[in-house]
């Protein structure tokens, strides 16, 4: 049987990030990603959501840079390491 995670990005967006952790968890899933890693929640504190939601964080995305456009996105490319997301992640 699949599994999904709960994409924190898209999902329960009416609530604030530290919530949506927990309402991933009453909706069922065991599981939760982020989309976007400069989203306004600091690493530790959706860390502790998940924790405190029995949630499992599985996937957060590297920033995509120019990425639509054909390029190879920022993670993938040393010199673009340091661009376009939180470093805290």
């Amino acid at each position: 049987m699949p599994h999904f995670a709960a994409k924190l990005s898209m999902l329960f967006t009416t609530l604030p990030w530290p919530e949506r952790p927990a309402a991933a968890a009453r909706a069922g899933f065991i599981a939760v990603e982020i989309q976007f890693p400069d989203e306004s929640i600091a690493a530790d504190t959706l860390a502790a959501a998940c924790t405190d939601a029995g949630v499992r964080l599985c996937l957060i995305n590297v920033p995509a840079g120019d990425l639509m456009q054909g390029g190879p996105g920022l993670a993938a490319v040393h010199r673009h390491s340091r661009e376009g997301g939180n470093p805290g992640y």
